[in-house]
């Protein structure tokens, strides 16, 4: 049986290696390394609630676009039942930019209704692009959309249709980003 050797007052002894500290320096790193994650997650959730295909780097319909015309004009699309869609005006950016009537009808000349849900606005090359109506057909078929200014009848821009995105959708991507930002910060 051995015996501890007797301390010696004055005479260094090596240190005990103690794991405490390593371990909160690896759950700090873990730590920081979620944060830069979630905030990189809130960052693209947060992106894609902005209109960013609307309008391509010219002022041109970009990508999200799934139809348009010249405007004031009007355009025919095919949808399916429950597709909804959104419309968009274009015009040169002056500020505010012009009114705007938009009507809905089906292939045998009835009158659809449209609604307005989140408003968004995007610019691009000095273009504005503005929803101005929401659209869902109860029934599959073809549809005519004409939009026309209400102060002027000259072509000043684009109306574009796009895929719409649900109220519950925008809200739901909004709050996760900003959430996600402040977790990560946190």
């Amino acid at each position: 049986m051995t015996s501890a050797a007797p301390s010696v007052p004055g005479v260094a002894h090596p240190a005990r290696r103690r794991r405490g500290p390593r371990i909160l320096v690896a759950v700090g790193i873990v730590l920081a390394v979620l944060g830069v994650v979630a905030v990189v997650l809130g960052i693209f959730s947060f992106a894609r609630t902005l209109p960013m295909g609307i309008l391509d780097g010219r002022g041109e319909p970009g990508r999200d676009v799934i139809a348009s015309a010249e405007a004031p004009g009007e355009l025919s699309i095919t949808l399916a039942a429950d597709e909804s869609v959104t419309i968009w005006a274009t015009s040169v950016d002056r500020g505010q930019g012009p009114s705007w009537k938009v009507e809905v009808r089906s292939a045998d000349g009835a009158p659809q209704r449209t609604t307005t849900g989140v408003t968004a606005t995007t610019q691009r090359a000095g273009i504005r692009a503005v929803s101005v109506a929401d659209f869902t057909p109860t029934v599959a078929g073809t549809y005519v959309i004409s939009l026309e200014a209400m102060e002027t009848s000259a072509s000043i821009g684009h109306v574009l249709v796009t895929e719409a995105v649900p109220v519950p959708t925008f809200v739901t991507r909004l709050l996760t980003g900003i959430g996600l930002i402040f977790v990560g910060i946190a």
